[in-house]
């Protein structure tokens, strides 16, 4: 036990024994770089894991920490990278965004014009001319025609026209039980006012009860 005075007091101090010197730590370079000079006890980070420089040189492609081919001779791991840990669980539904730019207004499509009937009688149906249930509202060309016998029996048919204004246009068209008429790339004008008719001119092999025939197209 020693003493000193301070101020005319004496105090006891205790005296110890300097202890030994610890190990000379690491210089940190961070990212390992080709080109640049490295020294012992340099230390860097690569891909993921860290390394300390054993023996001092100019990097090169071959002194790459964990890659190159002679790596081991200028370089020892440190610490190597982590594996890659599962994968969280999804997060919650953020906020919905604002609302966009309202986008340009797109180009305004064809209009079309259609004529249809749908002729029922439950004893079966006759030869005439059924007309649409309007005169035509505008000027068409009507492009389509569909007919199909929706109840009629087994081997039954019916052959009709399309007239347009009382002059008929298209036709004879034959539509079978079970074999519906679509017919397309038709070129037949409607003028605005004129009258639309299915004309029914035979029925044969058997009674038809239920017929449906329908044209459409683009106005004009």
């Amino acid at each position: 036990m020693s003493k000193v005075t301070v101020n005319n007091t004496i105090h006891p101090v205790s005296v110890f024994s300097t202890g030994t010197q610890g190990p000379i730590g690491l210089n940190w370079q961070e990212e390992w770089s080709p080109g640049v000079s490295y020294a012992m006890r340099d230390a860097v980070l690569h891909a993921g894991s860290s390394y300390r420089c054993t023996m001092p040189h100019a990097a090169f492609a071959e002194s790459e920490p964990g890659k190159g081919t002679n790596w081991a001779t200028f370089w020892t791991l440190l610490a190597a990278q982590g594996a890659r840990g599962e994968r969280g669980p999804q997060g919650e539904v953020g906020p919905a965004g604002e609302r966009g730019p309202q986008g340009e207004k797109g180009h305004t499509g064809d209009a079309y014009e259609s004529y249809g009937v749908s002729i029922f009688r439950s004893e079966g149906i006759v030869p005439g001319g059924y007309y649409a249930d309007r005169r035509a509202n505008a000027a068409s060309v009507q492009a389509y025609l569909y007919a199909e016998i929706i109840d009629g029996d087994p081997g039954s048919a019916v052959d009709l026209y399309l007239e347009v204004g009382g002059s008929m246009v298209l036709g004879p068209i034959m539509v079978t039980q079970g074999n519906p008429q679509a017919i397309s790339s038709l070129d037949v004008s409607v003028a605005e006012g004129d009258t639309v008719s299915f004309v029914v001119v035979s029925i044969t092999g058997g009674v038809v009860r239920d017929l449906f025939v329908k044209s459409y197209g683009a106005m004009t």
